[in-house]
């Protein structure tokens, strides 16, 4: 057995133990960062380990191995074919046999079938072909039940596949938050489409007194958790896709700030090696990106994008309400700038359809100059407020509800007919309470009929021939409104959750997912688009449409118009809707 050299290089003089071999020195100083540094000598410690084993080494190893040595949440992006899985698996396996005791490693994957044919694949493989020898720790490997431990009955030490979409998300959650050790290192592998809940779960495995995170995953929306995870800390417009490869991230709840790698598939190095198809044949090559950019029929294809570049595409993969591009070009989480009288109003979203949030949500309604003279409409968003319900309180909950909400609108001086709350279901007797104890409270059904209303001022359709119901047409008046540039400040979940939610065209009718749908791949109801959209709607019954252009009329008109309204709205058969829930 190779014993440790006496000389400074590569371990600087370190006075390691008489008879400590050099993979010894190697997997502690890597562990530590000592010597040379975690890099050289964690590069060193897996070409030892699996000498001879048939692994080839390339350039994007080293970049994967480094953003890994040098910080402690790293996502990692790129196209099909980039060895994300392999490199995270090899990686994560070495971190385990630097110190077994005391060190968990958590190999994460959506579901049971996905963990099978990527991560615990490569675990597998890659420990199956680890020599036996005396001064490496291999644990006892339980394969068929995705584990890997120090010794029979430990589930503490050791490698641990979890597939965390199968199964109630409150049981994942259980089983992540469990691990307390020394060192834990949790991979998620397509944090594309995991559930947020689990994320919230690093805060308590941030408690030990080392964790790391490493997401991986394919570049679908900014929005989704490994989009939002990748963002670079001076903004996405920081960073280029033709020339950035790596950057700084705020990270998550882990120590320091993060760090995304990018693997841009056109820089593969089957393609920037001579030979490179050859010697990586495993790896993204010309010939691929060739053919798939052939049959895509366009490089701005947002899944040649995602599969092929391995960047975020400038339109998410999946059709959404919102995606980044409406935000980014819209302006949605910037502020308004009000040169005419606005109306201050608010809505609710009760949340009696399943949410556990009740959000209060203040906005202003005005026109703002737009060009060649005229006006159009602007909506201003303020800040949501979840409102605090007491099930200890002698009150009601109704008027637990009733009274919060009067006294915000009261401070902000927002008269009932400025005020509207979601009235499907239960949320019927809170209006009624609400018109009784206050005024002519606006109520807003997300069942029934779809309007006949225009649904733009450039789409003339009447809403009823464009949706395929009520929910339908609510959620894409505000997708109209950001497109048309009128909507500022948007509560950031509500961004999130528009860009979460899901449509399709079902007989010619556009159709959203349902919310019972939504959650099978969003782990929250849309509480807070719920009353994004309840605004927009406040908003068309005062008037507003979006992209109107208002030329040669005074700036009052539109106070006419609401006054008008306010003496229609007294007929509560105007705004209501029959209750049958689709």
């Amino acid at each position: 057995m190779q014993q440790a050299p006496e000389t400074n290089d590569p371990f600087k003089g370190f006075p390691f133990p008489k008879g400590t071999t050099l993979l010894q020195c190697h997997l502690y100083a890597g562990a530590k960062n000592i010597c040379s540094g975690a890099f050289a000598h964690r590069k060193a410690a897996i070409q030892l380990i699996w000498e001879g084993a048939g692994i080839v080494w390339h350039p994007w190893i080293d970049r994967a191995l480094s953003s890994f040595c040098d910080y402690n949440w790293i996502t990692w992006t790129g196209p099909a074919a980039s060895a994300k899985s392999f490199n995270a698996s090899l990686i994560g396996l070495l971190y385990w046999l630097e110190y077994p005791e005391g060190t968990s490693v958590i190999m994460a994957s959506t579901t049971r079938d996905a963990l099978s044919r990527r991560l615990w694949y490569y675990i597998q493989d890659l420990h199956s072909r680890i020599a036996k020898r005396p001064d490496l720790t291999i644990g006892q490997a339980l394969y068929s039940e995705y584990m890997i431990r120090l010794r029979a009955g430990d589930k503490k030490n050791g490698i641990f596949g979890l597939a965390i979409e199968d199964g109630p998300v409150e049981e994942a959650l259980h089983n992540l938050i469990g691990y307390h050790n020394t060192r834990v290192l949790l991979v998620v592998d397509e944090a594309q489409g995991t559930r947020e809940a689990i994320f919230q779960a690093c805060d308590n495995l941030s408690k030990n007194p080392e964790f790391k995170a490493l997401l991986l995953g394919n570049a679908e929306s900014r929005e989704d958790p490994h989009g939002r995870f990748s963002e670079p800390l001076d903004g996405w417009l920081s960073v280029d896709p033709d020339t950035s490869e790596q950057w700084e991230t705020r990270g998550g709840p882990a120590r320091g700030l993060g760090c995304c790698v990018f693997f841009d598939g056109r820089k593969s190095p089957a393609i920037t090696e001579a030979d490179g198809s050859h010697k990586y044949p495993f790896l993204i090559n010309r010939r691929q990106i060739h053919d798939a950019l052939a049959y895509h029929g366009s490089s701005e294809h947002p899944r040649f994008w995602s599969q092929s570049i391995g960047f975020w595409p400038p339109v998410g993969i999946t059709q959404t309400v919102l995606d980044e591009r409406i935000v980014l070009n819209n302006h949605l989480r910037e502020p308004a700038t009000w040169y005419t009288d606005y109306q201050q109003c608010a809505v609710l979203d009760p949340s009696y359809e399943g949410g556990d949030r009740k959000v209060f949500l203040p906005f202003k309604i005005g026109q703002v100059p737009a060009e060649d003279g005229a006006r159009t409409w602007r909506i201003e968003f303020g800040t949501a407020i979840e409102l605090k319900i007491s099930v200890r309180l002698d009150q009601e909950i109704h008027y637990q509800i009733f009274h919060q909400c009067v006294e915000v609108c009261r401070q902000l001086n927002i008269p009932p007919n400025r005020f509207a709350l979601g009235s499907s279901g239960e949320g019927g007797g809170l209006l009624s309470i609400f018109r009784r104890e206050w005024g002519p409270v606006i109520g807003i059904e997300e069942a029934g009929k779809v309007s006949d209303r225009p649904v733009s001022a450039v789409n003339p359709r009447p809403a009823s021939e464009e949706y395929d119901r009520v929910v339908s047409e609510l959620c894409f008046a505000v997708r109209e409104f950001a497109c048309n540039d009128a909507l500022r400040m948007m509560p950031p979940e509500a961004i999130k959750e528009f860009c979460a939610r899901r449509w399709e065209m079902r007989s010619k009718k556009i159709r959203v997912e349902t919310k019972s749908e939504m959650r099978k791949h969003y782990p929250r109801s849309p509480d807070y688009a719920d009353s994004v959209s309840f605004a927009v709607e406040l908003a068309r019954r005062l008037g507003a449409v979006a992209g109107t252009e208002l030329k040669n009329q005074p700036q009052n008109d539109w106070m006419e118009w609401q006054r008008e309204y306010d003496d229609m709205i007294a007929d509560e058969n105007s705004f209501m809707y029959p209750s049958s829930l689709d």
